[in-house]
């Protein structure tokens, strides 16, 4: 099909590769736009009737090359130390191009391919038209106190970079469209709107865009570590479990369709956690019932002087662990100090990143005490 598709290559080639300004009038333009038109029409008279497998196929080879020759302008205008004074001539073809995409995909929604990449003018023209939306958006949740990282969650959603991590397409560009506008909305009736609350909408809204799915793991565990102890922690993994369950679907679309649901990826998530926590509550009651670990060291450290003898074992390779929060998770539950009978793991945890000259002289001087007792030995 790429003869049907001939003068506007040839238009668009002369235009790039002139060593001169092309005289640029109304005249140009409406040659570019006639041709378009004329494509529009030959799509229409051929494709009626036809059998739709075969039309698909059709109209797919000029959506393609339509594609591609706006590719084309684009590398034209990107490619440094091209520029033949043909720029603003390239821009009016982009703009007639886009409006044939746009007459194509109204005219034929069932035989357009909307899983396609989009040009990157497309994506220009999206953050164009909606960023003063996304503007009054983040500005919304800033004055509504939500976190910071959510907003800037939001901004790296809806402002759409080129080249992406992910295949911008068509439909990723009708839902960001469409879900932008509920968020907005969302934003304007909900006076007393909460992250967990605009996280669940956008679950509602099918968002599983992989960033999404990242933050709201980030964001689960995040609450998790909110709580000092195993017991706390698993009532608010239920409780986040039976809010994401029970939510419903409020979009026809996904963003992404070849990705799983982001409910369905977030409960088998959460359900992870869940059962992660259960092991480590039955590990630690199995060893205890067995007389193999007391439920609870006695130590003669405080929390502090505790927290910095156990992170230098860490930091020596001594105690082996992947998380971190697993041995604040332990200190908490198997160590008494003279101070206390219940260390918080809140209060072990900043003690573990933080400590003072005191209680590393003391940390010390009980290494050095277990130097001489091991050189002794010798």
């Amino acid at each position: 099909m790429d003869f049907e598709l001939y003068a506007l290559t040839e238009m668009v080639r002369r235009c790039a590769t002139a060593t001169a300004p092309i005289s640029f009038d109304r005249g140009t333009e409406q040659d570019f736009e006639s041709e378009c038109n004329r494509i529009l029409l030959s799509l229409h008279s051929n494709i009626a009737g036809t059998e739709p497998g075969t039309a698909r196929a059709y109209l797919y080879q000029h959506q393609i090359g339509i594609i591609n020759i706006f590719k084309r302008t684009e590398d034209q205008l990107l490619e440094p130390g091209t520029d033949n004074g043909n720029a603003n001539l390239l821009k009016v073809y982009q703009k007639l191009l886009l409006e044939l995409l746009n007459e194509i995909r109204s005219s034929f929604p069932n035989y357009f391919d909307n899983h396609s990449e989009v040009p990157k003018y497309l994506i220009n023209d999206f953050n164009i038209k909606h960023g003063h939306k996304l503007t009054f958006l983040l500005d919304s949740t800033k004055k509504k106190g939500l976190p910071e990282d959510l907003t800037e969650l939001l901004k790296e959603i809806f402002w759409v970079k080129y080249p992406n991590l992910i295949e911008t397409t068509f439909s990723k560009m009708e839902y960001l469209t469409n879900t932008l506008a509920v968020l907005l909305d969302i934003i304007e009736t909900d006076t007393e709107l909460e992250p967990l609350g605009l996280i669940t909408d956008l679950i509602s809204l099918e968002f599983n865009h992989p960033v999404f799915y990242s933050f709201c793991c980030g964001f689960i565990l995040g609450q998790i570590e909110l709580v000092e102890n195993i017991s706390d922690q698993f009532h608010t993994l239920q409780f986040l479990l039976k809010k994401i369950e029970q939510l419903q679907p409020i979009s026809v679309s996904v963003y992404e369709p070849k990705l799983p649901g982001v409910k369905e990826a977030l409960i088998r998530f959460i359900k992870s956690e869940i059962s992660y926590i259960r092991s480590l509550d039955f590990l630690s009651e199995e060893l205890s019932s067995g007389g193999l670990m007391e439920k609870n060291y006695r130590v003669s450290f405080t929390v502090r002087q505790l927290a910095i003898f156990i992170h230098l074992q860490v930091e020596t390779g001594i105690i082996l662990v992947d998380k971190p929060r697993l041995i604040h998770q332990y200190a908490s539950r198997h160590y008494s100090t003279p101070e206390t009978t219940k260390i918080s793991e809140k209060s072990f945890k900043n003690s573990y990143y933080g400590n003072s000259a005191d209680d590393l002289e003391k940390v010390i001087s009980k290494i050095t005490h277990m130097l001489v007792m091991a050189q002794e030995k010798l």
